[in-house]
């Protein structure tokens, strides 16, 4: 039983290590990706694709080539051109962006997204009446009929998704030429109104005048349907796409994960398996360890989530302190590490071919183990004190 007792403190130790380094690069993570607009630049990059867009999609394939930019990408984003630029421009979007030079918001609902891509295809200005949708529909086929327009890729867009709808052209036609006839009907009814010998004839033109705004209602009703669907279509087109590019953004998180996890291990020496063997033989660190790992699970410290949140979910505003938030919970991370006595540093260098194998081994295991979050870990840290809690007798039951 205490061999078992042994092992699991072991355990303990050990997930609380890999749950303390991994929340120090977690919080540089997320400062990094705060500092270098990973989210919002992400974000601008799936936009273009989404509007095809080949004008930005050219500056940011020239802008990504550079190799350290390939990696963290550069705090300042290429300047956005074409319908790109035009969109973020657009009062909807703009009043998303934080109030700061080159602000662009990192979330768009898809929503505003279809909205403001509507408003692109033809821009309303002052009292402007919207257009009809049959009148939207013409334009988009006008627009793809030319394929010097600026416009031409948007268009390319947006028809297959309307197309997918019962949104016809001849429902279009059909409901002018019931609007035509009910005016010709109203007309007649006006004119036999007045005549009192036309009593009867009036009454069966009213009767007729129902019938025609009963048949245009339906018409109406039915291409009201139609591009309620088509702006449904775009909404799940843009999601789509959106669920694709933060995938993007959480491989590039990912990277720079691997990359401090790497940087710190070899920083500290945090080497698992010297580490481990330590915590076997020494129950004073153990005992420590425990005991931080307990006040760990009942107050924990907020771990970030950065790489986590997709980017068609509200993203956490920064707030004014975003620089010095993260340097002091690593600061209060790096005391708890201090404060158990892990046995990390670079105090010796290994003697011997056979010791630098085994620490080199140590090293990357614990660059695995950091890579994996900070969730990950606290999440098991949290089972294995529980299990522990649950292994241990009461007190007064064990003094009897």
């Amino acid at each position: 039983m205490l061999l078992g007792s042994t092992i699991l403190d072991v355990a303990i130790g050990m997930v609380l290590l890999y749950y303390l380094l991994s929340l120090i690069c977690s919080t540089i993570n997320e400062w990094m990706a705060n500092l270098f607009k990973l989210r919002a630049n992400t974000l601008s990059e799936g936009i273009a694709s989404l509007l095809n867009d080949t004008a930005t999609q050219a500056v940011i394939k020239t802008f990504t080539n550079e190799p350290f930019i390939r990696f963290l990408r550069n705090r300042q984003f290429p300047e956005l051109a074409g319908l790109t630029k035009e969109f973020y421009a657009h009062p909807l979007i703009a009043s998303l962006g934080r109030k700061s030079k080159d602000a662009q918001p990192s979330y768009i609902a898809a929503s505003t997204f279809v909205q403001v891509v509507l408003d692109l295809v033809v821009p309303r200005t002052g009292a402007t009446q919207p257009l009809t949708p049959m009148e939207f529909y013409n334009k988009l086929q006008a627009i793809l009929a030319d394929p010097t327009h600026e416009k031409h890729g948007l268009a390319q867009m947006l028809l297959p998704l309307i197309n997918q709808t019962d949104l016809d052209p001849r429902k279009a036609a059909q409901a002018d030429t019931i609007r035509e006839a009910l005016e010709a009907a109203q007309a007649a009814f006006f004119a036999l109104k007045n005549d009192e010998s036309s009593t009867a004839v009036a009454q069966v033109a009213r009767e007729n005048i129902k019938l025609i705004e009963s048949s245009l209602e339906k018409v109406e009703a039915e291409i009201a349907i139609s591009w309620t669907q088509a702006q449904a279509n775009i909404e799940n087109y843009f999601n789509e796409v959106m669920d694709r590019t933060s995938g993007w953004y959480k491989r590039t998180v990912q990277k720079i994960l691997v990359g401090l996890a790497i940087l710190l291990t070899v920083l500290l020496n945090a080497d698992s398996i010297y580490i481990a063997n330590q915590l076997a033989l020494n129950p004073t660190l153990r005992a420590a360890a425990v005991t931080i790992a307990q006040k760990t699970v009942a107050a924990p410290p907020s771990a970030p989530g950065v790489g986590t949140t997709p980017l068609t979910a509200t993203a956490t505003v920064t707030s004014s302190n975003s620089l010095t938030e993260p340097i002091h919970q690593v600061a209060n991370t790096i005391q708890s590490i201090n404060e158990i006595g892990y046995p990390i540093g670079w105090k010796a260098m290994p003697p011997d071919l056979g010791s630098w194998f085994l620490k080199l081994l140590g090293l990357l295991i614990t660059a695995i183990a950091i890579s994996m979050g900070a969730p990950f870990w606290f999440d098991l840290l949290n089972r294995v004190v529980n299990l522990r809690s649950a292994g241990e007798k009461p007190k007064a039951e064990a003094t009897k």
